[in-house]
């Protein structure tokens, strides 16, 4: 697979109202535990298919994956996610001067931005399904 189909892409861009979609790519990395991850320095989205599969049989997992990562690219790209040096900013605290920093897994999970993320992904995923 080299790309996702066209009707992926201009829905979770309506959905989320992308201003600029970020490059998307694909790599496999058997050993690594992301299944994707978004790089915001670059604006390009990675998705393993090692760890997910293929379209075929592995089609809402991957799909979930990049709705996923492309709201971690609106969090960045409407500034409600900041990231400086390794420490995170979201929404407001960054007006208070708090920031966080994952350093463990419990930490990443627990973190504002996957919270939202994990949701709003499921909530598209849902209604990608209807369409289909």
């Amino acid at each position: 697979m080299k790309s996702f189909p066209k009707e992926v892409i201009f829905f979770a861009q309506d959905y989320l109202k992308i201003k600029n979609m970020p490059d998307i790519g694909f790599f496999e990395n058997a050993f690594s535990n992301q299944s994707g991850n978004y790089d915001s320095e670059n604006k390009f989205v990675n998705i393993n298919i090692a760890l997910l599969g293929d379209l075929e049989k592995h089609s809402l997992r991957i799909l979930e994956t990049l709705f996923h990562e492309l709201v971690h690219h609106v969090q960045f790209e409407k500034g409600i996610l900041k990231n400086a040096n390794g420490i995170y900013f979201w929404k407001k605290r960054k007006a208070k001067g708090k920031g966080y920093k994952i350093s463990s897994w419990k930490d990443y999970f627990n973190s504002p931005h996957e919270i939202q993320a994990r949701a709003i992904s499921k909530n598209m995923l849902k209604e990608y399904e209807k369409l289909s």
